[in-house]
Order: C-alpha cells, then structure tokens, then sequence
C-alpha cells in the first residue's frame, strides 16, 4: 500500500516537473507569463469591460461585479451596436426576435447569469439541507464554493460566450447536487420537468444567436 502511494505521488509529480522545466525553458519564468501579458494587453483594448490596470489579474475586488454577472447578467435589450460599434437597425429596419441586423433582444456577450441560462441549477438547492449530515453533499458544495470563489477573482469572465463560461469548472459538483436536490424532491418532480424544459429553451436560444451573432 505504502508504495502505490509513493508510486501515485511519483507520477504526479513528474508531468508537473515537466510542465515548470517547459515553462523556464521556453519564457524563462516558472510561472508562464502569458497570462500576465495577456492581461496588460486587455485592459489597454478592451476598456468597455472595465478591468482595472491597477488590480491584480486575481483580485478579490473583482469578485462583488463578476457575481452579479454569474448570478444574474442580463441580455442586451433593444441593442443600437454591437462590441465594436457595428451599428445595428440602419436603413429603418423593423426590430425582431430572430432578426440579426435589428433584434429586439441578444445575448450579452460579456456574459449572462445562471439563473437566466441554466435555471435547472436551483435543482441544487434543496440538497444543502443535508449539508454536514452528507458527505457528498458537503464535498460537493464546498468544491463548489471553492472553485466558484477563485473564477470570480479572476479579471475575466469570458468574452463572446453564452452563459457563464467557467461554469464549467465547478459544473460537475454542482450537477451531483442536483442530483441529490431532485432525489428528495420525491413525488413532486415537476418543478424539476419545467426547471430543465426551461434551461433546454434558453441554451436553445443562445446556440441560435451565437451562431448568427458569429461566436
């Protein structure tokens, strides 16, 4: 047993080795600087999003602007232009819903909240009564809390995208607490039928505009 363990540790260990001797031999730093570079180039370009040149490229003062964006980022409502200026309902064009050149509402491309685009999510929410009591509902939840936490600190929350992007990351604990929120749901499931159903229209929907919108 003791040496599957330092087996385990050894394997670890070497492709991370690996990946700092990449990054000293190719950038000259430990860290990949990319990032880093990255992040001084997007605060120069992109001043619409609003990234502070002064803060860190993981800043906690980041966290209070990117959670309302995660929880409930609106669509863009009777849009003029798009990102760059293009200018949209030009020549008396009629504004519709599926109408690309003068639509009447489009998904932000900064990005929108969960509770818009994944509605089903709030299946979790019945499963933290077990919190302390299960063990999978207590590793879920505080993974998901955790990774979470550090996505929100980060400068950027994605660009041309639907949704939240880095949903993704916690995506797979918060998919087992909804399992264990419809399981005690018990007999009522239909607020589960029409949370999905709901979720399954609106990501409909957002595939659609990226589509026209050319994301």
């Amino acid at each position: 047993m003791a040496a599957a363990r330092d087996l385990g540790r050894s394997g670890a260990a070497l492709p991370i080795a690996g990946l700092l001797a990449y990054n000293v031999v190719s950038t000259g730093s430990v860290f990949n600087p990319a990032y880093d570079y990255l992040y001084r180039v997007e605060t120069a370009a992109y001043r619409f999003l609003d990234y502070q040149s002064d803060w860190a490229i993981e800043d906690p003062r980041y966290i209070p602007r990117n959670l309302a964006l995660m929880l409930v980022g609106p669509p863009v409502v009777n849009p003029d232009t798009l990102d760059y200026g293009e200018p949209l309902c030009v020549d008396g064009a009629g504004r519709g819903w599926f109408t690309p050149e003068c639509p009447i509402l489009i998904p932000n491309s900064v990005g929108m909240g969960l509770l818009l685009t994944s509605p089903a999510y709030l299946l979790a929410l019945p499963a933290l009564r077990r919190y302390g009591r299960s063990r999978l509902v207590t590793g879920a939840a505080l993974a998901t809390l955790f990774i979470a936490t550090i996505n929100l600190m980060h400068f950027s929350q994605g660009w041309v995208q639907f949704g939240y992007r880095f949903s993704l990351d916690f995506a797979p604990f918060l998919l087992l607490l909804m399992a264990v929120g419809i399981n005690q749901m018990r007999g009522v499931r239909w607020p589960a039928i029409l949370l999905i159903l709901a979720s399954i229209a609106v990501q409909a929907w957002g595939v659609w505009w990226g589509t026209a919108l050319g994301w």
